[in-house]
């Protein structure tokens, strides 16, 4: 009953017993300026949560780091993603502010973001599926 009960109060006070997803970075894709980028990653899950394919939008120097999700798009995963080669989403940027990501119909879709707003400027998100 004890157990019970700490298991509880761990619960309720925010502790987290399954770490975190590791993130392997697939690809970086980076706007005409070169000031903002476009990171494309492998969250890799756990007991609980599949993996996933995740993209996030961020300034030229940041480097990914395993606590991060995507911030415009998220989906599950079809199959092994094994690197660049073998990628499930297209990622480009038309301009310095629209980026087109292209991902196929049977991709489940749990986030995708139809703008970000940068501290360099608005990025407008177009999403293509085929």
């Amino acid at each position: 009953m004890l157990n019970c009960f700490v298991m509880a109060i761990a619960f309720m006070a925010g502790c987290q017993i399954l770490p975190p997803g590791e993130n392997n970075l697939i690809k970086e894709v980076y706007n005409p300026k070169q000031n903002l980028k476009a990171v494309i990653f492998e969250k890799i899950g756990n007991a609980t949560v599949d993996n996933s394919i995740q993209v996030l939008i961020e300034s030229y120097g940041y480097k990914l780091k395993d606590t991060d999700n995507g911030n415009v798009f998220i989906a599950g995963q079809i199959g092994g993603i094994k690197g660049a080669d073998n990628e499930i989403l297209n990622v480009n940027w038309s301009n310095d502010s629209l980026l087109i990501i292209g991902f196929p119909n049977s991709v489940s879709v749990f986030k995708k973001e139809l703008s970000y707003e940068s501290s360099v400027t608005k990025v407008v998100i177009d999403y293509q599926s085929n």
